[in-house]
């Protein structure tokens, strides 16, 4: 039994226990069907999408669709990895390196300062123990 198929009974059998109306199932038969394609099925099919009204219509046309497609595209194909736009530069200038080494040493320097100031005792100005 195929995907379509069962999708179709399964919407039925919502109509049967009112859990969906039998005038909104074609509907959403429809979108669901369409959503659960292929990507590439699903860019060749939204005309087809738009233009029939009813479910069984649609199918009709994605079987035709499908049909027409050579065995090739429709067989998984391997994925390709994307090249980076930009090339990544290994060396880097050495005077970018000595400015960044400057940068980090001065923020220790900072650091350092503000650390030994944590702990030293401040005076307490104006009142005596």
């Amino acid at each position: 039994m195929s995907y379509t198929t069962r999708l179709k009974q399964l919407f039925e059998k919502a109509v049967e226990l009112r859990g969906l109306q039998d005038s909104d199932k074609d509907i959403l038969l429809k979108q669901v069907l369409h959503a659960s394609l292929r990507r590439d099925l699903k860019q060749m099919s939204v005309y087809q999408y738009d233009k029939t009204a009813s479910y069984d219509e649609f199918m009709r046309e994605l079987r035709r669709l499908e049909s027409e497609q050579p065995a090739a595209a429709t067989s998984v194909s391997e994925t390709k990895l994307c090249k980076p736009a930009v090339a990544e530069k290994k060396d880097t200038d050495p005077e970018l390196k000595t400015l960044l080494q400057k940068l980090n040493d001065r923020i220790d320097a900072l650091e350092n300062r503000k650390t030994e100031g944590a702990h030293e005792e401040r005076p307490h100005y104006g009142y005596r123990e």
